[in-house]
């Protein structure tokens, strides 16, 4: 019989436990992979971060904020330059990254749903533990209960939101999450590969940094643009309907509180790198550090005084964009080399991509995709665009849109009733700050019809369950 390049292409995924392969890489060369070692399979560490804003770093090149340890694993990552969240609230944006999936089929819409049987079962790290890695979880689980604690090798997860400092643990929340991280990678088993998720509570609120923190940045300021818009509701925000514009006048801050807020979300952050700095050095004491692969995001970003308000929720850009840092471990991709990635990712990409990493097929219906095409060729693109969904909080109405690299549609409706209060279209191109509406206008007539009928297009299609 023939060998076909199919044939080949599965005897090497066989073969290659170590190899980023997967079904997103069928077809593709296999020279690269046939340069891995066979010994193993590569470490992987996720960091997730919580409400941490694309640009809340010092290599994004944020005036403010020193992060020199996320600035050094930028330097030999990926750095993706549009990574978005589907949803931009806590537990529905972890559960899409555990399930790889959209909340219209996980179901986590709130803080009390769980995610449903089918989708759990195709949760990553149920899949790499199958694979015969030893797992860990480290922090806030961020979804409704049960936890996982028997899909885990190793659990010291929480429910509910944390406490930065509490009875139940020594010393800041994110030293004792870099304690335990530490404990993890002394005290695992040393012939087995290792997936571990750290997840932090920060920089979410309430913004209580270490105590060592709280001078940094005594008398700094923030940069001028920012400034500006602190408890300003601008043009975007007084364009909305009255009904809408109440939903934002809560959300609106003033302008000295939030200066000092801004100081302790970053404090935040420096004390996130300063953990991360640890757990690094850890990795290179022990020679581990190009056996592994790190991978840092956020699961939502922060408005940080954007458009006059503080939150997330809504679809501007400051909401939906995260940080995301990919570090193949060097000894199993040595051919792949750092650089910025301009293709759009989504957090739902994220697990496909650590299967990937781990030599885990893909379990079918997954509708993220294995970012390794983009690090094998950060020019190549996975998509055109991508459909934003928000179901509402009891103060907040719900709000859906597609986003494309230059043109953005939302629409703001009532969940219950599906009453359409507004739609929005913005330039992103022109309007980088999202301050001119564009409904309405003759000249945008066709271009607003266009991407309504993407969205619902993508919005039906995700409905189904495809990929």
């Amino acid at each position: 019989m023939a060998l076909t390049r199919r044939k080949l292409l599965a005897g090497l995924a066989a073969l290659l436990p170590a190899a980023a392969f997967a079904p997103s890489l069928m077809g593709r060369s296999v020279s690269s992979l046939a340069a891995r070692t066979l010994v193993k399979k590569p470490n992987i560490i996720f960091l997730l971060a919580d409400d941490m804003r694309f640009d809340a770093t010092s290599y994004a090149g944020n005036p403010m904020i020193k992060t020199p340890n996320l600035d050094k694993l930028a330097d030999t990552s990926f750095v993706f330059d549009n990574s978005f969240v589907t949803t931009s609230i806590c537990p529905t944006s972890r559960a899409s990254i555990y399930s790889s999936e959209y909340a219209l089929v996980h179901g986590v819409t709130d803080f009390d749903r769980t995610l449903r049987a089918s989708s759990y079962k195709k949760a990553f790290f149920k899949h790499i533990r199958a694979a015969g890695y030893h797992t860990g979880f480290i922090g806030k689980w961020g979804i409704g209960l049960p936890m996982p604690k028997r899909d885990f090798d190793v659990w010291n997860g929480f429910s509910g939101q944390g406490t930065y400092y509490s009875k139940d643990h020594e010393g800041h929340l994110t030293d004792h999450q870099t304690k335990q991280t530490i404990d993890f990678l002394e005290n695992r088993p040393k012939d087995k590969p290792f997936m571990l998720m750290v997840a932090y509570k920060a920089p979410h609120g309430p913004l209580n940094p270490q105590k060592h923190l709280r001078e940094l940045y005594e008398g700094a300021q923030a940069d001028s643009d920012l400034l500006e818009q602190m408890g300003n509701a601008d043009e975007a925000v007084m364009q909305l309907p009255p009904i809408l514009q109440n939903d934002f006048k809560g959300k609106l801050i003033d302008n000295v509180p939030n200066i000092d807020r801004l100081k302790r979300y970053y404090q935040l952050i420096v004390g996130m790198d300063e953990s991360l700095g640890e757990i690094m050095a850890n990795l290179s004491a022990q020679g581990l550090m190009d056996d592994t692969s790190i991978i840092f995001s956020s699961d939502n970003g922060m408005m940080l005084g954007a458009h006059g308000f503080w939150g997330k929720w809504y679809m501007f850009e400051e909401s939906i964009r995260v940080p995301l840092l990919i570090r193949p471990a060097p000894n199993y991709f040595p051919n792949l080399h750092h650089s910025h990635v301009k293709a759009m990712a989504l957090n739902i990409d994220i697990g496909p991509t650590m299967m990937a990493m781990a030599g885990v097929p893909m379990p079918s219906g997954i509708q993220g995709a294995s970012l390794m095409p983009l690090l094998e060729n950060p020019d190549n693109k996975l998509r055109d665009g991508f459909f934003y969904e928000f179901y509402g909080m009891p103060d907040i109405h719900p709000c859906i849109g597609y986003r494309t690299d230059e043109w953005k549609f939302v629409r703001y409706y009532d969940f219950k009733d599906k009453e359409i209060y507004n739609d929005c279209l913005y330039d992103l191109k022109a309007d980088p700050g999202e301050k001119h509406n564009l409904i309405g206008k003759a000249k945008y007539k066709e271009k607003a019809a266009e991407m309504l009928a993407l969205m619902h297009q993508e919005q039906e299609r995700l409905k189904t369950g495809n990929a």
